[in-house]
């Protein structure tokens, strides 16, 4: 069935479970102390997947305009603190 539409681009539950789930696996395979995740991802099935992963990791997301460029989004972007 479907669960995502978005434009042309159309996801399953399935393959909407499965690509978060991927994501979620990537975001505790980083090993960040913090309990934040930045994503930096235009409007689409991209973001849906990703905050999707990122909660099922148990985290937090902080969604961040990627159409604010490299520079600015280095100074909006926390560091985590060196343990």
């Amino acid at each position: 069935r479907l669960a995502v539409k978005f434009g042309p681009d159309t996801l399953t539950y399935a393959e909407l479970d499965r690509w978060a789930n991927r994501v979620a696996r990537a975001v505790l395979a980083q090993g960040v102390a913090s309990d934040a995740v930045a994503l930096v991802i235009d409007q689409g099935l991209s973001l849906i997947a990703g905050v999707l992963g990122t909660l099922k990791a148990g985290r937090i997301y902080v969604p961040l305009e990627a159409a604010l460029g490299r520079e600015r989004l280095a100074r909006r972007i926390p560091r985590a603190p060196a343990t």
